[in-house]
């Protein structure tokens, strides 16, 4: 009869590790989409402004801080004729510059510390060499309109 009690016991906590287990991966994985949504709202005005000025790229790095420790990386790819582009990796030669319908834009988010969510999915999925990802937002930002 103990025995019983003991197997009931030991089922009910497996149920609720589990229970506990998914609850943290949707709650890390909002987190993780709303820092995409974030990081797509701000490329979404550099597309449309023509240009990075330092109060935008200001704001990106406050509001992408909120949620953890972050390293933000632009590359500029300015167009000088069709197929020929300067690329730029300094902020200096970035930030505050008009760009033309045509010039790309890099912008590369680095998370600096293995988030919550990272550390689950680092866990499950990423059994094959061990060596831990960190969660890194790339997006290739076409210029739309010409700066002002």
């Amino acid at each position: 009869m103990i025995g019983y009690y003991i197997l009931v016991f030991v089922d009910t906590l497996k149920d609720l590790l589990y229970a506990v287990l998914v609850f943290l991966l949707i709650s890390t994985s909002i987190v993780y989409m709303s820092e995409q949504d974030t990081i797509y709202l701000y490329a979404e005005a550099i597309s449309n402004n023509g240009k990075i000025s330092s109060d935008l790229y200001q704001k990106l790095y406050e509001d992408i801080s909120k949620t953890g420790n972050y390293t933000i990386r632009l590359k500029a790819d300015i167009k000088i004729e069709d197929g020929y582009y300067d690329t730029y990796f300094s902020l200096n030669d970035i930030l505050d510059k008009q760009l033309h319908v045509g010039d790309y834009i890099y912008l590369e988010v680095i998370d600096n510390d293995f988030s919550l969510f990272h550390t689950f999915t680092n866990t499950f999925f990423n059994k094959d060499n061990g060596v831990p990802k960190q969660t890194r937002h790339v997006l290739g930002i076409p210029i739309s309109n010409n700066g002002d």
